[in-house]
Protein backbone atom coordinates (compact mmCIF):
# COMPACT_ATOMS: atom_id res chain seq x y z
CA UNK A 1 0.00 0.00 0.00
CA UNK A 2 1.43 3.50 -0.96
CA UNK A 3 1.61 6.15 1.43
CA UNK A 4 -0.14 9.68 0.77
CA UNK A 5 0.94 12.56 1.60
CA UNK A 6 -0.81 15.94 2.67
CA UNK A 7 -0.09 19.19 3.78
CA UNK A 8 -0.02 20.73 6.68
CA UNK A 9 -0.78 24.52 8.12
CA UNK A 10 2.59 25.36 7.29
CA UNK A 11 2.57 24.34 3.67
CA UNK A 12 5.21 21.27 3.97
CA UNK A 13 4.16 17.75 3.55
CA UNK A 14 4.03 14.96 5.55
CA UNK A 15 3.11 11.04 5.97
CA UNK A 16 -0.23 10.60 6.67
CA UNK A 17 -0.36 6.57 7.01
CA UNK A 18 1.64 6.44 10.20
CA UNK A 19 -0.79 3.19 10.95
CA UNK A 20 0.62 1.73 8.05
CA UNK A 21 3.74 1.92 9.03
CA UNK A 22 3.72 0.56 12.38
CA UNK A 23 1.89 -2.33 10.86
CA UNK A 24 4.91 -2.66 8.54
CA UNK A 25 7.08 -3.04 11.59
CA UNK A 26 4.80 -5.26 13.10
CA UNK A 27 4.77 -7.45 9.90
CA UNK A 28 9.02 -7.24 9.73
CA UNK A 29 11.06 -10.29 9.51
CA UNK A 30 11.62 -11.55 12.87
CA UNK A 31 14.93 -11.23 14.37
CA UNK A 32 17.19 -13.85 13.44
CA UNK A 33 18.20 -16.22 16.92
CA UNK A 34 21.00 -15.78 17.95
CA UNK A 35 24.36 -17.27 16.32
CA UNK A 36 24.89 -20.55 18.33
CA UNK A 37 28.44 -21.11 20.54
CA UNK A 38 30.04 -24.43 19.68
CA UNK A 39 31.03 -26.59 22.07
CA UNK A 40 35.01 -27.26 22.77
CA UNK A 41 34.74 -30.45 21.19
CA UNK A 42 33.65 -28.32 17.87
CA UNK A 43 35.44 -25.89 17.55
CA UNK A 44 38.28 -27.00 14.52
CA UNK A 45 41.62 -25.55 14.36
CA UNK A 46 42.94 -24.20 10.42
CA UNK A 47 42.36 -27.23 8.35
CA UNK A 48 39.39 -28.58 10.19
CA UNK A 49 41.29 -30.65 12.68
CA UNK A 50 39.24 -30.77 16.20
CA UNK A 51 40.91 -28.79 19.24
CA UNK A 52 39.02 -31.07 21.59
CA UNK A 53 41.54 -33.88 21.76
CA UNK A 54 44.36 -31.30 22.44
CA UNK A 55 42.58 -29.33 24.92
CA UNK A 56 41.60 -32.41 26.54
CA UNK A 57 44.69 -33.76 26.54
CA UNK A 58 46.41 -30.53 27.78
CA UNK A 59 43.99 -30.42 31.24
CA UNK A 60 45.24 -34.44 31.62
CA UNK A 61 48.90 -33.78 31.02
CA UNK A 62 48.26 -30.39 33.63
CA UNK A 63 47.12 -32.91 36.09
CA UNK A 64 49.65 -35.44 35.78
CA UNK A 65 52.56 -32.78 36.51
CA UNK A 66 50.87 -31.15 38.78
CA UNK A 67 50.71 -35.01 40.41
CA UNK A 68 54.34 -35.50 39.45
CA UNK A 69 55.75 -32.41 41.12
CA UNK A 70 53.90 -33.02 44.07
CA UNK A 71 55.39 -36.57 44.22
CA UNK A 72 58.72 -35.54 43.04
CA UNK A 73 58.62 -32.72 45.95
CA UNK A 74 57.85 -35.59 48.43
CA UNK A 75 60.97 -37.90 46.81
CA UNK A 76 63.86 -35.59 46.53
CA UNK A 77 63.28 -34.53 50.61
CA UNK A 78 63.08 -38.49 51.76
CA UNK A 79 65.85 -39.14 49.38
CA UNK A 80 68.17 -36.36 50.85
CA UNK A 81 67.49 -37.62 54.30
CA UNK A 82 68.00 -41.23 53.33
CA UNK A 83 70.94 -40.22 51.57
CA UNK A 84 72.63 -38.78 54.87
CA UNK A 85 71.55 -41.66 56.56
CA UNK A 86 73.48 -44.17 54.16
CA UNK A 87 76.20 -41.31 54.21
CA UNK A 88 76.55 -41.68 58.17
CA UNK A 89 76.42 -45.21 58.23
CA UNK A 90 78.97 -45.56 56.03
CA UNK A 91 81.57 -43.33 57.82
CA UNK A 92 80.50 -45.36 60.82
CA UNK A 93 81.61 -49.09 59.32
CA UNK A 94 84.91 -47.21 58.06
CA UNK A 95 85.72 -46.73 61.88
CA UNK A 96 88.58 -49.19 63.17
CA UNK A 97 86.55 -49.29 66.53
CA UNK A 98 83.18 -50.67 64.99
CA UNK A 99 82.86 -54.05 65.79
CA UNK A 100 82.12 -56.49 63.10
CA UNK A 101 78.60 -57.18 64.57
CA UNK A 102 78.24 -53.38 64.50
CA UNK A 103 79.36 -53.36 61.04
CA UNK A 104 76.12 -56.01 59.45
CA UNK A 105 73.78 -53.91 61.51
CA UNK A 106 75.00 -50.95 59.73
CA UNK A 107 75.20 -52.59 56.44
CA UNK A 108 71.14 -53.87 57.16
CA UNK A 109 70.52 -50.79 57.80
CA UNK A 110 71.97 -49.27 54.40
CA UNK A 111 70.07 -52.23 52.36
CA UNK A 112 66.81 -51.14 54.16
CA UNK A 113 67.13 -47.57 53.25
CA UNK A 114 68.03 -48.09 49.68
CA UNK A 115 64.79 -50.42 49.06
CA UNK A 116 63.15 -47.69 50.41
CA UNK A 117 65.04 -45.21 48.09
CA UNK A 118 63.97 -47.59 45.39
CA UNK A 119 60.31 -47.68 45.83
CA UNK A 120 60.27 -44.32 46.04
CA UNK A 121 61.67 -44.04 42.29
CA UNK A 122 59.52 -47.04 41.71
CA UNK A 123 56.29 -44.48 42.56
CA UNK A 124 58.12 -42.00 39.75
CA UNK A 125 58.07 -44.39 37.63
CA UNK A 126 55.02 -45.72 37.43
CA UNK A 127 53.25 -41.98 37.36
CA UNK A 128 55.81 -41.11 34.24
CA UNK A 129 54.44 -44.94 32.18
CA UNK A 130 50.68 -44.82 33.41
CA UNK A 131 49.95 -41.43 34.47
CA UNK A 132 48.48 -43.06 37.19
CA UNK A 133 50.06 -42.49 40.74
CA UNK A 134 50.33 -46.12 42.93
CA UNK A 135 46.95 -47.45 43.71
CA UNK A 136 46.16 -47.49 47.56
CA UNK A 137 45.98 -51.05 48.87
CA UNK A 138 44.77 -53.03 52.09
CA UNK A 139 47.43 -52.93 54.62
CA UNK A 140 48.74 -52.61 57.80
CA UNK A 141 49.28 -49.20 59.27
CA UNK A 142 50.97 -50.93 62.37
CA UNK A 143 53.93 -51.97 59.75
CA UNK A 144 53.93 -48.48 58.01
CA UNK A 145 54.74 -46.66 61.45
CA UNK A 146 57.47 -49.73 62.56
CA UNK A 147 58.84 -49.63 59.09
CA UNK A 148 58.85 -45.77 59.53
CA UNK A 149 60.65 -45.97 62.97
CA UNK A 150 63.35 -48.17 61.48
CA UNK A 151 64.39 -45.98 58.36
CA UNK A 152 64.33 -42.73 60.83
CA UNK A 153 66.89 -44.58 63.73
CA UNK A 154 69.54 -45.46 60.44
CA UNK A 155 69.42 -41.39 60.24
CA UNK A 156 72.45 -39.62 61.85
CA UNK A 157 69.61 -36.97 63.70
CA UNK A 158 67.76 -39.85 65.70
CA UNK A 159 71.36 -41.05 67.38
CA UNK A 160 71.20 -40.48 71.03
CA UNK A 161 67.53 -40.26 71.00
CA UNK A 162 65.42 -43.37 71.89
CA UNK A 163 62.94 -43.61 69.05
CA UNK A 164 59.44 -45.77 70.94
CA UNK A 165 56.57 -47.28 69.33
CA UNK A 166 53.78 -47.40 72.07
CA UNK A 167 50.26 -48.51 72.72
CA UNK A 168 49.47 -49.59 68.95
CA UNK A 169 46.36 -51.03 68.23
CA UNK A 170 46.35 -52.87 65.58
CA UNK A 171 44.63 -51.24 62.41
CA UNK A 172 44.21 -52.16 58.89
CA UNK A 173 42.91 -50.13 56.48
CA UNK A 174 43.00 -48.71 52.66
CA UNK A 175 45.87 -46.50 51.93
CA UNK A 176 48.64 -45.12 50.31
CA UNK A 177 51.22 -46.91 52.07
CA UNK A 178 54.25 -44.89 50.42
CA UNK A 179 52.90 -41.99 51.23
CA UNK A 180 51.59 -42.23 55.09
CA UNK A 181 55.48 -43.95 55.36
CA UNK A 182 56.69 -40.62 54.24
CA UNK A 183 54.30 -38.56 56.52
CA UNK A 184 55.11 -40.51 59.55
CA UNK A 185 58.84 -40.48 58.81
CA UNK A 186 58.69 -36.66 58.07
CA UNK A 187 56.84 -36.58 61.48
CA UNK A 188 59.27 -38.99 63.67
CA UNK A 189 62.54 -37.15 61.77
CA UNK A 190 61.26 -34.13 62.75
CA UNK A 191 60.44 -34.89 66.67
CA UNK A 192 64.01 -36.26 66.85
CA UNK A 193 65.58 -33.26 65.40
CA UNK A 194 63.26 -31.53 67.86
CA UNK A 195 64.89 -33.81 70.85
CA UNK A 196 68.24 -33.83 69.99
CA UNK A 197 67.72 -29.84 71.71
CA UNK A 198 66.25 -30.66 74.08
CA UNK A 199 67.88 -31.77 77.61
CA UNK A 200 68.46 -36.00 78.28
CA UNK A 201 66.55 -38.33 78.19
CA UNK A 202 65.94 -37.42 74.39
CA UNK A 203 63.33 -39.52 73.81
CA UNK A 204 60.65 -39.79 71.03
CA UNK A 205 57.15 -41.67 71.20
CA UNK A 206 54.85 -42.93 68.53
CA UNK A 207 51.37 -44.46 69.17
CA UNK A 208 48.62 -45.29 66.76
CA UNK A 209 44.82 -45.86 67.75
CA UNK A 210 41.87 -45.13 65.86
CA UNK A 211 37.98 -44.46 66.92
CA UNK A 212 34.80 -44.64 64.96
CA UNK A 213 35.42 -42.15 62.62
CA UNK A 214 39.50 -41.31 62.43
CA UNK A 215 42.57 -43.22 62.49
CA UNK A 216 44.93 -41.44 64.87
CA UNK A 217 49.00 -41.12 64.27
CA UNK A 218 50.34 -39.26 67.57
CA UNK A 219 54.28 -38.80 67.86
CA UNK A 220 55.40 -36.73 70.89
CA UNK A 221 59.03 -35.43 71.73
CA UNK A 222 60.96 -34.64 74.64
CA UNK A 223 62.29 -31.49 72.86
CA UNK A 224 62.08 -27.66 74.04
CA UNK A 225 58.29 -27.24 71.78
CA UNK A 226 57.64 -25.07 68.71
CA UNK A 227 58.24 -21.20 68.99
CA UNK A 228 54.77 -19.39 69.18
CA UNK A 229 55.83 -17.40 66.33
CA UNK A 230 56.09 -19.78 63.54
CA UNK A 231 52.87 -22.40 65.19
CA UNK A 232 50.46 -20.88 63.14
CA UNK A 233 52.59 -21.76 59.34
CA UNK A 234 54.77 -24.23 60.48
CA UNK A 235 52.44 -26.98 57.93
CA UNK A 236 53.61 -24.17 55.28
CA UNK A 237 56.70 -25.22 52.68
CA UNK A 238 59.89 -24.44 53.83
CA UNK A 239 58.74 -23.17 57.59
CA UNK A 240 61.88 -24.02 59.75
CA UNK A 241 62.61 -23.49 63.19
CA UNK A 242 66.55 -24.06 64.35
CA UNK A 243 66.53 -27.74 63.81
CA UNK A 244 69.77 -29.06 62.53
CA UNK A 245 69.78 -29.42 58.96
CA UNK A 246 66.34 -28.79 58.59
CA UNK A 247 64.98 -27.35 55.40
CA UNK A 248 61.14 -27.10 56.13
CA UNK A 249 59.52 -29.65 53.68
CA UNK A 250 58.68 -32.20 56.38
CA UNK A 251 55.90 -31.54 57.93
CA UNK A 252 53.77 -29.72 54.71
CA UNK A 253 54.24 -33.10 53.02
CA UNK A 254 52.52 -34.64 56.62
CA UNK A 255 50.04 -32.47 56.31
CA UNK A 256 49.26 -32.57 52.60
CA UNK A 257 49.58 -36.78 52.62
CA UNK A 258 46.68 -35.93 55.83
CA UNK A 259 44.24 -34.06 53.29
CA UNK A 260 45.04 -36.09 50.30
CA UNK A 261 43.51 -39.11 53.14
CA UNK A 262 40.23 -37.15 53.80
CA UNK A 263 42.42 -35.70 57.35
CA UNK A 264 44.64 -33.39 58.86
CA UNK A 265 47.91 -32.67 60.92
CA UNK A 266 48.16 -30.58 63.91
CA UNK A 267 50.28 -29.59 66.94
CA UNK A 268 48.45 -30.69 69.23
CA UNK A 269 50.28 -29.96 72.31
CA UNK A 270 53.30 -27.53 72.79
CA UNK A 271 56.10 -26.80 75.99
CA UNK A 272 59.52 -27.97 77.12
CA UNK A 273 60.08 -31.25 77.40
CA UNK A 274 57.11 -32.31 75.48
CA UNK A 275 55.29 -31.98 71.88
CA UNK A 276 52.92 -33.41 70.13
CA UNK A 277 51.82 -33.65 66.41
CA UNK A 278 49.05 -35.45 65.25
CA UNK A 279 48.57 -36.95 61.59
CA UNK A 280 44.41 -37.78 61.97
CA UNK A 281 43.35 -39.41 59.19
CA UNK A 282 39.48 -40.54 57.92
CA UNK A 283 38.76 -43.69 57.95
CA UNK A 284 35.47 -43.39 55.06
CA UNK A 285 38.14 -41.51 53.19
CA UNK A 286 40.49 -44.34 53.15
CA UNK A 287 37.55 -46.78 51.76
CA UNK A 288 36.92 -44.67 48.95
CA UNK A 289 40.55 -44.64 48.00
CA UNK A 290 39.28 -48.37 47.05
CA UNK A 291 40.30 -49.58 43.47
CA UNK A 292 36.65 -49.57 41.77
CA UNK A 293 37.96 -53.12 40.56
CA UNK A 294 38.29 -54.08 44.24
CA UNK A 295 35.50 -55.77 45.97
Amino acid sequence: MNATYRSNSAGTCCLSEMPILRARKVNAEPPKPPIPVPLVSEVPLVGGISTAPQICNGCKESKILAVAGRIAQSVSHDLRNHLTAIYSNVEFMSESRTTDVEREELREEVRAVIQDMTGMLDSLLLLAKTGQPPYPRLGSLNEVVEHAACMVRAHPDARDVDVVIQNVAPVACWMDSTKLGSAVYNLLLNACQAARLGLAPRRVEVTLAEDHRLVHIRVVDSGRGVPASIRKTLFQPFVSTDKINGIGLGLSIVDRTAREHGGYADLEESGQGRTVFGLHISKYALENLTPRSQP
